[in-house]
């Protein structure tokens, strides 16, 4: 549309009929209105045409099992809990002190129908037989009490020691995890707003001419302003399973939903060992 005196008024703010005829009758000013007008009546570029929902899922969902897949990868290099109880319990003489334990309990558990089994193939008295039984609780029980109490002693260190390692197998996996999963769910929200690197570069571009105090036209105003809303609906989104389906949650600066959209997949974490799962061990490729 050409540009007019009725636009330059309304739009442009100039009100001085000298200053309008002025305009008008320069044709470089007039070619410069003209392209600022259009860019208020068209302040986004038409879109291309890009990869479908369909398309992006797919991806997406690739890139999560990659990154999960990593993890994973990451956790069956590490010791599983029973080798390393294994390990640790072996250091301990835990296997001979548990046998121990169990020999002598048994034997002291055994004690009457032993001596009475005894007592027929010898004649032993039936006063004789109480003594026997008293001797030999006197003589067992004691050392039961002390194997017990030695197994228990390995079975606490056992557990301590395992604590500690399983701790330093889960701050191996930390880094990883934390730093590349937020990575991965920005990178996927950006591309569901929107808000795709180019239009990050944009942005960038436009407040780089800002702070150098260069004076943007009003449609690249309208534009920079337009990509900066869109930075902001990213930002304040997450991804988020709900019902074992992902949703994109939009919030505003309150922290309230202002908008959620079901992004048409079920969740990728659904199913998924977490972080403290695979560091025990646990977790299934």
């Amino acid at each position: 549309m050409a540009i007019n005196a009725d636009i330059l008024r309304t739009r442009f703010g100039f009100n001085d009929p000298n200053v309008i005829q002025g305009i008008l009758n320069d044709p470089g000013q007039v070619a410069r209105y003209e392209r600022e007008y259009q860019g208020m009546l068209n302040p986004t570029p038409p879109a291309s045409s890009g990869p479908s929902t369909e398309e992006i899922t797919a991806r997406q969902r690739a890139e999560g099992d990659a990154f999960f897949s990593a993890l994973q990868a990451r956790t069956a290099a590490q010791e599983t809990v029973p080798a390393m109880a294994e390990r640790i319990g072996g250091g301990l003489d835990l296997p001979t002190l548990r046998e121990s334990a169990f020999g002598l309990m048994q034997a002291v558990k055994n004690i009457p129908s032993d001596v009475k089994g005894v007592a027929k193939q010898v004649g032993i008295s039936a006063g004789n037989i109480a003594k026997r039984i008293s001797s030999e609780y006197e003589r067992l029980a004691p050392k039961a009490q002390e194997a017990i109490g030695q197994q228990q002693f390995a079975e606490q260190e056992l557990g301590q020691r395992l604590g500690y390692e399983l701790a330093g197998q889960e701050k191996d996996l930390r880094p990883f995890y934390e730093a590349g999963l937020p990575l991965l769910q920005q990178r996927q929200i950006n591309e569901f707003t929107g808000y795709t690197n180019d239009k990050r570069n944009e942005l960038d571009a436009y407040l780089a001419r800002l702070n150098a105090n260069t004076t943007l036209s009003v449609a690249e105003m309208t534009r920079a302003t337009a990509l900066a809303t869109l930075e902001q609906t990213a930002n304040n989104s997450k991804i988020q399973s709900i019902g074992g389906r992902e949703w994109l949650i939009t919030y505003n600066s309150q922290g309230d939903v202002i908008n959620r959209v079901d992004l048409g997949r079920t969740s990728r974490t659904a199913g998924r060992p977490t972080l403290e799962d695979l560091a025990a061990g646990s977790g299934t490729a």
